[in-house]
Protein backbone atom coordinates (compact mmCIF):
# COMPACT_ATOMS: atom_id res chain seq x y z
CA UNK A 1 0.00 0.00 0.00
CA UNK A 2 1.37 3.68 -0.96
CA UNK A 3 2.63 5.97 1.78
CA UNK A 4 0.10 8.26 1.19
CA UNK A 5 -2.48 5.66 1.92
CA UNK A 6 -1.16 4.83 5.38
CA UNK A 7 -1.04 8.10 5.99
CA UNK A 8 -4.38 9.19 5.33
CA UNK A 9 -5.56 6.05 7.17
CA UNK A 10 -3.45 7.53 10.08
CA UNK A 11 -4.69 11.10 9.80
CA UNK A 12 -8.29 9.39 10.04
CA UNK A 13 -7.43 7.81 13.77
CA UNK A 14 -5.86 10.59 14.82
CA UNK A 15 -8.91 12.86 13.72
CA UNK A 16 -11.04 10.32 15.38
CA UNK A 17 -9.11 10.11 18.25
CA UNK A 18 -9.10 13.97 19.17
CA UNK A 19 -13.00 14.43 18.35
CA UNK A 20 -13.73 12.39 21.26
CA UNK A 21 -11.39 14.52 23.49
CA UNK A 22 -14.53 16.15 25.01
CA UNK A 23 -15.86 12.96 27.23
CA UNK A 24 -12.38 12.94 28.99
CA UNK A 25 -11.62 16.35 30.07
CA UNK A 26 -13.43 16.20 33.63
CA UNK A 27 -11.90 13.05 34.44
CA UNK A 28 -8.16 13.16 35.30
CA UNK A 29 -7.83 9.51 35.04
CA UNK A 30 -9.41 9.21 32.00
CA UNK A 31 -7.17 12.03 30.68
CA UNK A 32 -4.43 10.28 31.78
CA UNK A 33 -5.47 7.51 29.74
CA UNK A 34 -6.38 9.53 26.64
CA UNK A 35 -3.04 11.09 26.12
CA UNK A 36 -1.11 7.85 26.70
CA UNK A 37 -3.11 6.46 23.89
CA UNK A 38 -2.52 10.01 21.79
CA UNK A 39 1.15 9.88 22.65
CA UNK A 40 1.85 5.90 21.80
CA UNK A 41 -0.47 6.56 18.40
CA UNK A 42 1.17 10.36 17.86
CA UNK A 43 4.95 9.14 18.51
CA UNK A 44 5.12 6.10 16.12
CA UNK A 45 2.78 8.06 13.42
CA UNK A 46 5.17 11.05 13.62
CA UNK A 47 8.67 8.58 14.11
CA UNK A 48 7.71 6.22 11.19
CA UNK A 49 6.58 9.08 8.91
CA UNK A 50 9.69 11.12 9.32
CA UNK A 51 11.78 8.33 8.61
CA UNK A 52 9.50 7.35 5.39
CA UNK A 53 8.03 9.84 4.13
CA UNK A 54 9.51 13.39 5.08
CA UNK A 55 13.06 12.14 4.94
CA UNK A 56 12.94 10.87 1.40
CA UNK A 57 11.01 14.13 0.62
CA UNK A 58 13.88 16.60 1.77
CA UNK A 59 16.38 15.10 -0.49
CA UNK A 60 14.29 16.90 -3.04
CA UNK A 61 15.28 20.38 -3.62
CA UNK A 62 11.59 21.29 -4.31
CA UNK A 63 10.28 19.64 -1.03
CA UNK A 64 13.24 20.79 1.44
CA UNK A 65 11.81 23.50 3.04
CA UNK A 66 8.29 22.85 3.15
CA UNK A 67 9.32 19.54 4.80
CA UNK A 68 11.98 20.86 7.51
CA UNK A 69 8.86 23.29 8.34
CA UNK A 70 6.66 20.12 8.73
CA UNK A 71 9.39 18.21 10.64
CA UNK A 72 9.14 21.54 13.08
CA UNK A 73 5.60 20.98 13.98
CA UNK A 74 5.75 17.62 14.69
CA UNK A 75 8.57 18.95 17.11
CA UNK A 76 6.22 21.13 18.71
CA UNK A 77 3.30 18.25 18.67
CA UNK A 78 6.20 15.93 20.63
CA UNK A 79 7.05 18.51 23.28
CA UNK A 80 3.06 19.72 24.14
CA UNK A 81 2.23 15.94 24.65
CA UNK A 82 4.94 15.69 26.91
CA UNK A 83 4.17 18.99 28.94
CA UNK A 84 0.25 17.74 29.23
CA UNK A 85 1.46 14.62 30.54
CA UNK A 86 3.07 16.29 33.14
CA UNK A 87 0.65 16.21 36.57
CA UNK A 88 1.34 19.80 37.89
CA UNK A 89 -0.38 21.79 35.14
CA UNK A 90 -3.27 23.58 36.27
CA UNK A 91 -6.50 23.14 34.43
CA UNK A 92 -6.31 26.35 32.31
CA UNK A 93 -3.10 25.93 31.24
CA UNK A 94 -3.65 22.27 30.43
CA UNK A 95 -6.47 23.09 28.56
CA UNK A 96 -4.30 25.72 26.11
CA UNK A 97 -1.60 23.43 25.68
CA UNK A 98 -4.27 20.48 24.45
CA UNK A 99 -6.04 23.33 22.30
CA UNK A 100 -2.79 24.45 20.77
CA UNK A 101 -1.50 20.75 20.39
CA UNK A 102 -4.69 19.69 18.83
CA UNK A 103 -4.86 22.94 16.18
CA UNK A 104 -1.11 21.41 14.95
CA UNK A 105 -2.52 17.99 14.50
CA UNK A 106 -4.73 19.53 12.24
CA UNK A 107 -2.41 21.69 10.68
CA UNK A 108 0.03 18.63 10.17
CA UNK A 109 -2.85 16.64 8.63
CA UNK A 110 -3.96 19.48 5.98
CA UNK A 111 -0.28 19.92 5.10
CA UNK A 112 0.08 16.09 4.48
CA UNK A 113 -2.58 16.18 2.47
CA UNK A 114 -3.16 19.26 0.54
CA UNK A 115 0.65 19.60 0.20
CA UNK A 116 2.94 17.17 0.97
CA UNK A 117 1.17 14.29 -0.34
CA UNK A 118 0.67 16.50 -4.18
CA UNK A 119 5.11 16.93 -3.81
CA UNK A 120 5.42 13.39 -3.17
CA UNK A 121 3.20 12.27 -6.15
CA UNK A 122 5.03 14.47 -8.17
CA UNK A 123 8.68 13.90 -6.68
CA UNK A 124 8.44 10.26 -6.34
CA UNK A 125 7.87 7.54 -8.18
CA UNK A 126 5.10 5.17 -7.84
CA UNK A 127 7.37 2.08 -6.55
CA UNK A 128 9.10 4.42 -4.11
CA UNK A 129 5.58 5.46 -2.82
CA UNK A 130 4.33 1.73 -2.30
CA UNK A 131 8.09 0.74 -0.74
CA UNK A 132 7.67 3.42 1.58
CA UNK A 133 4.03 2.63 2.47
CA UNK A 134 5.84 -1.21 3.81
CA UNK A 135 8.46 -0.06 5.86
CA UNK A 136 6.18 2.82 7.34
CA UNK A 137 3.82 0.06 8.80
CA UNK A 138 7.19 -1.57 9.75
CA UNK A 139 8.35 0.86 11.30
CA UNK A 140 5.36 2.24 13.19
CA UNK A 141 4.47 -1.68 14.03
CA UNK A 142 7.98 -2.36 15.61
CA UNK A 143 7.86 0.96 17.87
CA UNK A 144 4.18 0.13 18.71
CA UNK A 145 5.67 -3.40 19.76
CA UNK A 146 8.90 -1.57 21.89
CA UNK A 147 6.12 0.84 23.63
CA UNK A 148 4.14 -1.52 25.03
CA UNK A 149 6.87 -3.30 26.57
CA UNK A 150 7.64 -0.38 28.22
Amino acid sequence: MSILKNLKSEHEALKNLLANFDSVLEDYNQRRDYLKTLSRLFVAYSYAKEKNFYRPLRKKKEARLRILQSMEVHILVDQLIWQLEEEDLVEEEWYVKFKTMVMLVFNIINHDENDAFTLASQLLKTDTLNHLGYTFQEDKARLQRVEHRC
